[in-house]
């Protein structure tokens, strides 16, 4: 059995005999979050864990079938997710042989416990979105876009400006009725950064993207909110697993997605931060002070 933090979820985790043999390395990929406590709102059974079995398909397959998914990937890996009332899980995982890197069962580790916590996140009102998170007079700011458009950039600024970083990839964030609250992810992210275990309320979202010259603008509320919903199904295999439209637990959590987007952009502030080089985040946070 092991028990680690996701946000702000004590997970537990339990193993069948037959995982046993992997069960001291899969755990090891979150030892940085691992939880004592004695209580835990999510059970995770990893029912399987299948090495070499699995044949990858030449396009992604996912399959609901009420509270039951099937998920059959390109990447080498297949996972059978299953659901009862309270939202905890059986997972089953087959690898394939054709592996592309070490740390590919880190990541196989990472997606079988998103496929498997994600209901019960968003039946405790949370949602991840891929950005950086800076923590500026205690509360968070996140700063969002695609690849490329300088979250790394913004994160080594805010490092070097002595700003406290709960995450360089991707949070977790919370409703609480009128407010945000901000967790870091357990994933490990490229940088090798790893979040500590707060929680911080949100101040603004920013949309990051690269300038030769700075500005800074507030986004429409239309804007704001197409541009948090491509970060929210940014993550790996989101926006396909939860499709809303699907008439199966899936829909049930995509619908849910989609309702904390809206909310969250009708009550927030986001603002397009052109950046250069050059540019400093203090003279950022505040410009943004005075509006």
């Amino acid at each position: 059995m092991f028990k680690y933090k996701f946000g702000p979820i004590n997970v537990q985790v339990t193993f069948d005999k037959s995982v046993q043999l992997l069960e001291e390395e899969l755990t090891e990929y979150y030892s940085h979050v691992a939880s004592q406590t004695h209580k835990s709102e999510h059970h995770c059974h990893i029912k399987e864990w299948n090495l070499g079995s699995y044949k990858s398909l030449e396009e992604d397959e996912i399959l609901w079938r009420g509270t039951s998914v099937e998920v059959n990937t390109k990447r080498n890996i297949k996972i059978i997710g299953e659901w009862d009332k309270d939202l905890n899980s059986i997972v089953s995982v087959s690898e394939g042989s054709e592996h592309k890197t070490i740390n590919d069962r880190k990541r196989y580790w990472e997606f079988s416990q998103r496929v498997s916590i994600y209901p019960k996140l968003v039946k405790e009102n949370c949602f991840m979105v891929h950005c950086a998170a800076i923590i500026v007079d205690g509360k968070a700011n996140l700063f969002m876009g695609p690849s490329g458009a300088g979250k790394s950039t913004i994160a080594e600024k805010a490092l070097s400006s002595g700003y406290k970083l709960l995450t360089d990839d991707t949070a977790i964030v919370q409703v609480v009725g009128d407010t945000l609250y901000a967790y870091s992810s357990p994933y490990k992210s490229k940088s090798g950064l790893i979040g500590d275990t707060s929680c911080y309320i949100v101040n603004n979202f920013y949309i990051l993207s690269q300038s030769e010259q700075e500005k800074v603008v507030e986004l429409t509320k239309g804007d704001f909110l197409k541009c948090l919903q491509e970060r929210i199904y940014d993550s790996e295999y989101t926006s396909h697993l939860f499709p809303y439209k699907s008439k199966s637990l899936g829909g049930e959590v995509g619908m849910e997605l989609m309702k904390h987007a809206y909310r969250t952009a009708k009550i927030f502030k986001a603002f397009e931060y052109k950046f250069t080089k050059e540019s400093d985040l203090k003279d950022l946070f505040e410009k943004i002070t005075l509006t």
